[in-house]
């Protein structure tokens, strides 16, 4: 019983130790590659890449949840539905990666089109990569850590030297598909260490995509917020206009390596037992709140470093940050009940919050970025957010709501007081070094202890959320 409290526990350190390390190449890349390229090359990649990134989910992302769930809960099947998904995946992956390729000739040109084919290989790591799923619906994610690591540091050493000698975007783009598909190797072999079962008849053919359609509908309508903004946004401003956008959007984004390790040391669980509400639900959400918040309220402090890091061509990245980062504070809140709706099998319903969510962002992002350019999207995208997340906060039900509500009406408290203060005290390393500081305060108080952010990573780290506040 201790060893099965504790396999969560030590999944989701695993799991977020897989985003550290996702943390420091993204940190060690993205000044490189923003000196290095300048505005129209940084934005022709970042551009390639949101365009692949859009449709990854459909071949990896999107099925994940739902292969993890039918193999929790049919272990003597594993096998035949491994195979099944890995056959149909990549057929899929092939037609997708055609198409992105002769998409991006026709409306974006030759440049575009090599990076997009030479980043089409990630499709292709995605499929491989799902051979490692029956370690992590057994909550062994250390496991794989190792052969991440191995990726990532790969990733950083060839993309460097390409950056270095001045080789391209094609070159850059080559090296990113090449340690992606690497990696998705070492993933599998991981994979293959253990056991699986083999005791069943296959799936029918595409079965299993059929059951996933809602899953790999929500992450495509995720990605077209996050991904395909750039995409957009350099179609209809140049990939000039699109590169500060991009930039202020990634660093922003590494924060999202929180919540999805925290979620995904929830999913095997959720999926397992099924119940229609979960106080482990509430905690996860309000422990998200308690930092996503500051992050987007503290947001005018720090943003004026990004020009520092990136370079003064990306001066117009630090006003984009203020407003991306209360996109980021509503992901933050999304991602514990994304996870607990698809783990409880209301995957239709997240559709449905996703998909409105995608609807709002395009129907507004259009005439916003015609009018005001890279803000226009960024407001656009807070919008559909914040629609989002309320739609999820209605299908999470009542009993959810009510204590989330009042905590987040509690932390939003605290916040206020605190960046107040940091504002009187003045300049902005000044104010986020006074702001932080008290906000953690205020939260360490008695009534408000159980919503600190400390002391529930504390909490999380030892049980894995098992308990309730």
């Amino acid at each position: 019983m201790a060893r099965a409290k504790g396999e969560p526990a030590r999944n989701a350190l695993a799991v977020a130790a897989g985003g550290v390390v996702q943390l420091a190449r993204a940190a060690l890349l993205g000044p490189l590659l923003t000196r290095s390229l300048g505005l129209q090359l940084y934005g022709t990649l970042t551009s390639a890449i949101g365009l692949v990134a859009t449709f990854r989910p459909l071949v990896g992302a999107g099925i994940t949840p739902v292969l993890t769930g039918a193999i929790v809960r049919e272990p003597d099947a594993e096998a035949p539905i491994l195979r099944a998904t890995m056959r149909d995946c990549s057929w899929l992956a092939g037609a997708l990666w055609m198409l992105i390729t002769v998409g991006a000739w026709l409306w974006m040109g030759r440049g575009m089109a090599v990076a997009v084919a030479c980043l089409g290989v990630l499709l292709v790591a995605d499929v491989v990569t799902l051979r490692g799923l029956p370690l992590r619906a057994r909550l062994r994610g250390d496991r794989l850590l190792g052969a991440q690591l191995i990726g990532e540091v790969l990733a950083v050493a060839a993309v460097a030297i390409a950056a270095f000698r001045h080789r391209g975007v094609g070159a850059l783009a080559l090296c990113f598909g090449l340690a992606g598909l690497l990696q998705g190797l070492l993933v599998a072999h991981a994979g293959r260490s253990v056991a699986i079962a083999d005791r069943a008849p296959a799936p029918p053919r595409w079965e299993m995509l059929r059951q996933a359609l809602p899953s790999m509908g929500i992450s495509a309508a995720v990605a077209i917020c996050v991904q395909f903004d750039v995409v957009l946004l350099a179609l209809l401003r140049g990939p000039a206009a699109a590169a500060p956008y991009a930039a202020a959007e990634r660093v922003l984004l590494l924060a999202l390596l929180v919540p999805q390790a925290i979620a995904s040391s929830l999913l095997p669980s959720f999926a397992k037992e099924g119940k229609p509400s979960d106080p482990r639900l509430i905690r996860a959400v309000l422990l998200l709140a308690g930092l996503g918040f500051p992050l987007a309220a503290f947001a005018p402090f720090y943003s004026d470093v990004l020009p520092m890091l990136l370079g003064r061509s990306f001066s117009a990245s630090a006003p984009l940050t203020v407003i991306l980062a209360w996109r980021m504070a509503g992901m933050f809140l999304a991602t514990p009940i994304d996870t607990f709706l698809i783990g409880t099998g209301r995957q239709r319903d997240v559709l449905v919050c996703h998909g409105c969510a995608s609807v709002v962002f395009i129907l507004l992002a259009l005439p916003l970025t015609n009018a005001f350019g890279a803000p226009g999207t960024a407001a656009a995208a807070v919008l559909a957010e914040a629609i989002k997340v309320t739609l999820l906060l209605r299908f999470s039900g009542a009993a959810t709501v009510r204590p989330i509500v009042r905590g987040l009406a509690q932390l939003g408290g605290c916040i206020l007081v605190a960046q107040a203060l940091g504002r009187w005290a003045g300049g902005h390393a000044v104010g986020l070094a006074i702001s932080v500081p008290i906000y953690l305060a205020l939260m360490e108080t008695r009534k408000l202890r159980s919503l600190s952010p400390i002391n529930a990573l504390i909490q999380f780290a030892r049980n894995g959320c098992e308990e309730t506040p």
